[in-house]
């Protein structure tokens, strides 16, 4: 790896986070805005947990991305040493 594909994992992340956020807010909002919660629970909670998953993955990826990160500085100061 290398630190390109670093930060493209890195910003990968951060839009799967995001979108996983924006999208579970709106869903959240048109719930409680249009108040039908007892008709259309089960696809609510379907897009509740589909969202969290999206929001986990992109966590996920944020998190590989800083490890890599900081393997590929290990690696710098080790190629330093003598």
């Amino acid at each position: 790896f290398n630190s390109k594909s670093i930060r493209s994992l890195k910003i990968g992340g951060m839009l799967l986070f995001s979108y996983g956020l924006i999208v579970l807010g709106f869903s959240i909002y048109y719930t409680f805005l249009y108040q039908n919660i007892l008709e259309h629970k089960g696809i609510q909670l379907f897009q509740i947990v589909e969202n969290s998953y999206t929001i986990i993955l992109g966590f996920g990826l944020i998190v590989l991305a800083d490890i890599l990160k900081n393997g590929l500085n290990l690696k710098k100061e080790n190629d330093l040493t003598i």
